[in-house]
């Protein structure tokens, strides 16, 4: 199945006089919009930002890039995150292409190391035909 997504990733320091009122907000942009982002305070007071989008629309990877993509694609409280923020790393962008949809009720054993529970569960299945 085509999925076509694309995240960006990067971790930042807020600016002293950002306190938001939130330990984390999702935003996703206006109505029809296949864009959305998510702001997670992490620790030693860090964001974590992270930028997604559906159907092959790119995220930047260039901050200043990203941040015009957050002011016109996503929610107005995570594009301010971002703006008022320093990141202390990269962007990270990533690209799913297509899913897999996995049968794990369809295994004949277990992988090793699995739970008891689903060596079970794997035991059940070879012999019903189901999970």
């Amino acid at each position: 199945m085509h999925a076509d997504v694309r995240y960006a990733s990067l971790v930042a320091e807020p600016d002293p006089a950002f306190e938001p009122e939130w330990l984390g907000v999702v935003g996703q942009g206006g109505p029809g919009s296949t864009a959305g982002g998510v702001v997670l305070t992490v620790e030693n007071g860090l964001l974590h930002l992270s930028f997604g989008s559906i159907g092959g629309t790119p995220i930047p990877t260039d901050p200043v890039e990203l941040q015009a993509f957050a002011d016109r694609a996503v929610a107005p409280v995570v594009a301010e995150a971002l703006r008022r923020s320093t990141p202390v790393g990269p962007v990270r962008a990533f690209r799913v292409r297509r899913t897999t949809r996995r049968h794990y009720d369809r295994l004949r054993d277990a992988p090793a190391g699995s739970s008891p529970s689903a060596t079970r569960r794997a035991r059940r299945t070879r012999s019903t035909g189901r999970a």
